[in-house]
């Protein structure tokens, strides 16, 4: 299965049931925070841009994030924190609002799991609106689909 694509009850063939997420505060409070910080004449959108090639290109020069990939996760990600230079690689695979994660640092050239630990923790991703029987279904279907991932993972050194 590639990164784009979704197993049985992971949200590939959305429907009227599928859950739609809302920004949080915090998310807004980034976007105001990137609005502020962009260079004079750069839209969101171009800054967006920019951040999503600079983060592909750094992926490209270090294939040891890459590498390090557990196999229960389709998705490498990057994020840093420029004023620390600390780089956080994100492994992620998604099941609809369903999230597997674990996240690693990367210094020097190594990569360092957090809690020493490939497992991936399981986040429900929803927003605080009351959930539509079909949801419900969704989200249960969600959840099995991932169980038995996160299973594999635990006992797989």
């Amino acid at each position: 299965m590639t990164a784009n694509e979704k197993g049985p009850g992971a949200g590939g063939n959305q429907s009227e049931a599928e859950i739609p997420t809302t920004p949080s505060q915090e998310h807004e409070v980034n976007e105001n925070i990137i609005a502020e910080t962009q260079g004079a004449g750069e839209s969101l959108a171009e800054w967006n841009a920019r951040d999503r090639a600079e983060k592909s290109a750094w992926l490209a020069a270090h294939p040891e994030a890459l590498a390090a990939k557990p196999e229960w996760a389709t998705q490498v990600g990057v994020e840093w924190e420029f004023e620390n230079r600390i780089v956080t690689i994100t492994y992620e695979r998604e099941f609809g609002h369903v999230l597997l994660s674990r996240w690693a640092t990367w210094e020097h050239g190594a990569i360092r799991f957090t809690d020493g630990t490939t497992t991936p923790e399981v986040v429900v991703l929803l927003r605080d609106d009351p959930l539509t029987i079909a949801q419900m279904r969704e989200l249960a279907g969600n959840l099995l689909a991932a169980t038995p991932i996160v299973e594999t993972a635990l006992v797989t050194p």
